[in-house]
């Protein structure tokens, strides 16, 4: 399987499907996640991040937008939906939904990942979420003028 499809099946078995039972077919037992909320280093802290999101999101499915590889790396850019159904980050189910981007860069190595970068819009969801208040002003912003 190349690089581009490991991912893509990666990303449907486990985190679509659900099937986290398919984590070490996929992934080597110490591969680790830079994330700018969750930084699992093995697969039992990585099973426990999905787990989080599968309890409290039900129907949260990540689509992919577009890839592209370069030697042993897999750029992938994604679009992730998904109901607040299980309650998140300590508060009740709210049954709001939620639309972000991100962005992961995963290190493909003897056809298993290795290691991953992970941008998620996380801030857009958690104000859609209506965790966190969302920035509003009175008026518009006004452009940079630089001084002479």
């Amino acid at each position: 399987m190349d690089n581009k499809t490991l991912v893509r099946t990666f990303l449907d078995d486990v985190f679509n499907k659900r099937d986290l039972s398919k984590l070490s077919t996929y992934c080597v037992e110490n591969f680790s996640c830079h994330d700018t909320m969750y930084n699992p280093r093995n697969l039992t802290e990585l099973r426990r991040v999905y787990e989080t999101f599968h309890t409290a999101f039900t129907d949260m499915r990540i689509v992919i937008e577009a890839q592209f590889t370069d030697g042993d790396y897999v750029c992938t850019r994604i679009t992730v939906t998904g109901k607040d159904t299980g309650g998140f980050m300590g508060k009740p189910a709210s049954g709001k939904k939620f639309t972000v981007t991100g962005m992961q860069f995963d290190r493909v190595q003897n056809g298993r990942l290795q290691e991953e970068w992970l941008q998620m819009d996380y801030l857009s969801m958690v104000q859609q979420l209506n965790l966190v208040p969302r920035l509003e002003s009175s008026k518009p912003a006004q452009p940079y003028q630089p001084h002479a």
